[in-house]
C-alpha cells in the first residue's frame, strides 16, 4: 500500500476516488508536514520555556539558556511563521505558494544547519540536530514538488 500518491490529485477529477484509495496526495502531505513543523516548533518552544528538564537537554556550558532564548523571536517569527504561511498557501493553491515554500525552505535549512552545527561543536545536544533533520530532506522535496506542480 502506498502512503503518498506521486501525482497531485484534484477532487474535481472524475477518477479522484482511485487516487484517494492509494493514499494522500502530495499536496496534502506537504501541507500537513509544513503545519506539523509549525506546531511542533511552537510546542518545543513552550516546553523549553516551562520545563528546566527539557531546557537542559538543549543547553550546555557553552550554549546557555540565555543563548537559546535569544533564538526564540527569530525562530518563532521566521521558522514557525513561514511554515504556517506555506502550509496554508499549499493547501489553498494560493498564487504565492511557491514563494512561501521557498521562504520556509531557507528558514528550515538555516535552523537545521545551526542546530546540527551547534551539536557537532559540542555546544548543544544531538537531539536538536535530530529534531531538525527532517527539514533538511522533506522541505526541499516539497519545494521541488510545488515548483513542478506550478509549472504545469
Amino acid at each position: 500500500m502506498r502512503l503518498i500518491a506521486l501525482e497531485d490529485t484534484n477532487v474535481n477529477q472524475p477518477d479522484h476516488r482511485s487516487h484517494a484509495s492509494a493514499g494522500i496526495s502530495m499536496r496534502a502531505f506537504a501541507s500537513l508536514f509544513l503545519a506539523s513543523e509549525c506546531i511542533g516548533a511552537l510546542l518545543w518552544w513552550i516546553a523549553i520555556a516551562i520545563s528546566p528538564d527539557v531546557r537542559a537537554v538543549f543547553t550546555s556550558d557553552q550554549f546557555t539558556a540565555q543563548s537559546l532564548a535569544a533564538l526564540a523571536p527569530a525562530d518563532l517569527l521566521v521558522f514557525c511563521g513561514s511554515a504556517a504561511a506555506a502550509a496554508w498557501a499549499v493547501a489553498r493553491r494560493a498564487p504565492w505558494e511557491r514563494a512561501a515554500v521557498v521562504l520556509h525552505l531557507g528558514a528550515a535549512w538555516y535552523a537545521a544547519l545551526l542546530a546540527i552545527g551547534l551539536s557537532a561543536a559540542g555546544s548543544m545536544s544531538w537531539a536538536a540536530g535530530a529534531l531538525m533533520a527532517p527539514s533538511l530532506v522533506v522541505t526541499p522535496l516539497i519545494a521541488a514538488f510545488i515548483g513542478r506542480s506550478r509549472s504545469k
